[in-house]
């Protein structure tokens, strides 16, 4: 059951950051419209990615209790994880306008949270 979950959670992630990624190859230049200008600050770090990463860490941490059945640690990995899914949609629509640093520690921080989950 637990690798049943584990996998349909990696599975969930994996589909979120391919959908976003193919969001943005299939919108090209032509989408633009001079009548409607959009403007975008680039995320700070400060807020969305640190609560990113403060949410990824409590996932790794409580992940060893998961695996051991504790049902307390489970029903909480499960909102942590789903915080995760909802601020990873949220920063990879921002990652376009992240700075190259910013864009490099939310990969790392993504794999170190897929890499935990694999375990």
């Amino acid at each position: 059951m637990k690798k049943i979950f584990l996998m349909l959670t990696v599975a969930a992630f994996t589909a979120s950051f391919v959908a976003c990624d193919s969001k943005k190859s299939e919108t090209g230049a032509s989408d633009q419209d001079s009548t409607n200008v959009e403007v975008v600050t680039p995320a700070a770090e400060g807020d969305a990615l640190a609560k990113y990463t403060e949410l990824v860490e409590k996932a790794v941490a409580l992940y060893p209790k998961v695996k051991t059945g504790d049902a307390s640690a489970v029903q909480e990995y499960t909102k942590v994880a789903q915080d995760i899914a909802n601020m990873s949609q949220d920063l990879q629509k921002e990652l376009a306008n992240m700075t190259p640093e910013q864009a490099a520690k939310f990969a790392e921080i993504s794999k170190k949270f897929a890499d935990a989950a694999a375990q």
